[in-house]
């Protein structure tokens, strides 16, 4: 009996000792209130930050990998045959033998540049948001909505370009 009342005496002062050293550790003093408030402002202000930065960034994280990951069409026409592609924008392009046209998958949405080898005729649709580039080696043709054709093979020296007529 006499050691079961020691047993309760420790048990009972050790729990009083953490109490109070807990209750001791939770009371504010005369400057630390000032200090939890201007903290709390501060966090507040950092935490507003991060909530508008952090969706931001991880977007134009994302949009930067999707571009560089977006697919280049190609489309070649072998000798002795033609093809006429219909571009995303409603543009029509006959692409001659031998030639080869290049468009990114996100044609007609921030751009619409197209790269051409060989000879091809253009029939540009107009869109006052966006104008059409034809890329060539050394060259690049803006245009609004006309017709034209260009001629740039490997083997030239020259890159040709002809206006055949102009939309209304």
């Amino acid at each position: 009996m006499y050691y079961l009342t020691i047993l309760n005496l420790t048990k009972h002062k050790l729990l009083t000792d953490s109490y109070n050293i807990l209750s001791q550790q939770r009371k504010p003093h005369s400057s630390s209130r000032y200090t939890l408030i201007y903290g709390g402002w501060q966090q507040g202000i950092a935490a507003a930050i991060l909530l508008i930065l952090l969706p931001w960034a991880g977007y134009k994280a994302g949009t930067i990998a999707v571009k560089d990951n977006l697919a280049q069409i190609e489309t070649v026409t072998p000798q002795g045959s033609q093809a006429t592609i219909t571009l995303p924008d409603g543009s029509i392009v006959r692409l001659k033998q031998g030639s080869r046209l290049l468009y990114s998958q996100n044609f007609g949405i921030e751009n619409r540049d197209v790269t051409i080898e060989g000879e091809a005729h253009f029939n540009v649709k107009h869109m006052s948001d966006h104008d059409f580039r034809v890329k060539t080696g050394a060259l690049t043709i803006v245009d609004k909505g006309t017709e034209f054709s260009v001629r740039n093979y490997e083997t030239e020296s020259f890159v040709s370009v002809e206006l055949e007529k102009r939309q209304k």
